[in-house]
């Protein structure tokens, strides 16, 4: 894989990597989550080049190396914005490979961004992996309070410690980050390097997390895409069974014919991290089944 710089819209250089094999079957864009960067996805990467796909990904703004003195470390500005940046990394594909399916896998974070992503670009994919996957919460609206209270007394850069453990905190608490992850020092480096979000960033969340449910913004024009959501068990961010199909209806009620889900006994959010085969073994077998069906 070679380091490549993507040019979003406004001239903004996200730090991007790539791979391509010989006689690849499509191109495999990597949206990552929260407190991460794109590095946290090199098992996921290696095992799709062996078998044959292509993969990019891009870090956010704010993460990883797609930083800047007015894109600092932890700050998002806009949903809007981070999709945007998203639209741009497949948009290279489609420019620099144009005979080339586009796929998509999103965690967490990234699963938000991506069905936001869905509403006016989803004919730009073909397949659609969500992990880790987040559910719409009545309690968004609580996060938008905390998050414009804070930045009314500490700015947009600033920090509140109440809303950093609510986010960091929680995450951890709830065994969130793989323990084989944090055993790497590469990556806890990685991931201790980012820190807590800025109060902007966190409103950004809780503003991804309340598009999730505007049903008018889904303009369906590829009613045939294919799209799965894999979690663990023990993952507190789908909201257990009922959450799960809740995720599932609204993307049926958007107008989405294959949506189909997945549950893995004994893991929990870092479901790719914490694989000993199943997992990755179930991402290959969706991209390459023209057909597949889960649980639907």
């Amino acid at each position: 894989m070679k380091n490549i710089k993507i040019v979003a819209k406004d001239g903004f250089s996200l730090d991007a990597v790539i791979g391509v094999p010989q006689n690849a079957r499509a191109i495999v864009q990597v949206v990552h989550g929260a407190y991460e960067d794109k590095v946290r996805y090199q098992k996921l990467f290696d095992v799709l080049l062996e078998s044959g796909y292509g993969v990019i990904a891009a870090d956010h703004r704010g993460h990883g190396k797609s930083i800047s003195q007015d894109n600092p470390r932890g700050l998002m500005r806009s949903v809007g914005q981070l999709v945007g940046d998203m639209v741009s990394v497949t948009s290279y594909v489609h420019e620099h490979y144009p005979e080339m399916p586009v796929y998509m896998f999103a965690h967490s974070m990234g699963s938000m961004f991506a069905r936001i992503y869905l509403q006016e670009h989803d004919a730009l994919i073909e397949k659609l992996i969500m992990s880790g996957t987040v559910r719409h919460t009545k309690l968004t609206p609580l996060g938008f309070a905390l998050t414009r209270i804070a930045m009314l007394f500490q700015g947009e850069l600033g920090t509140n410690p109440l809303i950093c453990y609510l986010g960091d905190g929680f995450q951890r608490k709830n065994s969130m980050v793989s323990d084989d992850y944090q055993e790497s020092e590469t990556v806890e480096e990685v991931y201790v390097d980012l820190g807590y979000y800025c109060n902007r960033g966190y409103d950004v969340m809780c503003a991804a997390n309340w598009a999730l449910r505007k049903y008018s913004k889904y303009r369906c024009q590829n009613p045939e895409l294919a799209i799965v959501s894999m979690t663990g068990e023990g993952d507190p961010m789908p909201g257990g069974k009922r959450g799960l199909k809740t995720i599932k209806n609204d993307l049926i009620n958007y107008g989405y014919k294959n949506v189909s889900i997945k549950t893995y006994n004994g893991l929990n959010h870092e479901i790719v991290n914490e694989d000993k085969g199943e997992v990755l073994k179930d991402i290959i077998k969706f991209y390459d089944w023209s057909n597949y069906r889960h649980n639907k």
